[in-house]
C-alpha cells in the first residue's frame, strides 16, 4: 500500500511552479519527502502582460505528445525555472530567480504544461 502525496506552493491564490512537496507514504508511515519549495522575497511593482489562454491552448495544437488527451483545468501560475532562463543548470540549486506569469494546463492523465509568453 504506497501512496505518493504531491503539494505545490501557491501565492496570492496562483500555483508556484516547479515547487512541489512530494511524499511517499507507505502502510501508514512516511518513507521519503522531496521537497523544492520556492519563496517569494520580494515583487517586481511592473505590470507584466500575459497572452490569453486560448492562446496558450493553440500551442497545443503543434505537440504530439499531448494529441487524445483531456484537458481538466487552465489555471494562470506563477512559473519559475532558472534552467530555461539560463540561470542555473538544476533549478535545485537556485537561491534567487525570477518568475514569470504562464497558464497552467492540467491534462485527465495527470500531467501539467506550463506554457508562457516569454
Amino acid at each position: 500500500d504506497f501512496k505518493t502525496f504531491e503539494f505545490t506552493r501557491k501565492y496570492e491564490k496562483k500555483l508556484v511552479e516547479t515547487s512541489y512537496t512530494r511524499v511517499n507514504v507507505s502502510k501508514g508511515i512516511v518513507v521519503t519527502m522531496d521537497r523544492l519549495w520556492i519563496e517569494v522575497i520580494e515583487e517586481d511593482m511592473r505590470n507584466i502582460e500575459i497572452e490569453p489562454a486560448y492562446k496558450a491552448l493553440f500551442t497545443l495544437l503543434d505537440r504530439e505528445e499531448y494529441i487524445g488527451e483531456t484537458i481538466n483545468s487552465v489555471e494562470l501560475c506563477y512559473y519559475f525555472n532558472p534552467e530555461e532562463q539560463g540561470i542555473l543548470e538544476d533549478n535545485t540549486r537556485a537561491e534567487r530567480g525570477r518568475a514569470i506569469p504562464g497558464w497552467r494546463i492540467g491534462f485527465k492523465s495527470g500531467s501539467a504544461l506550463i506554457v508562457d509568453n516569454y
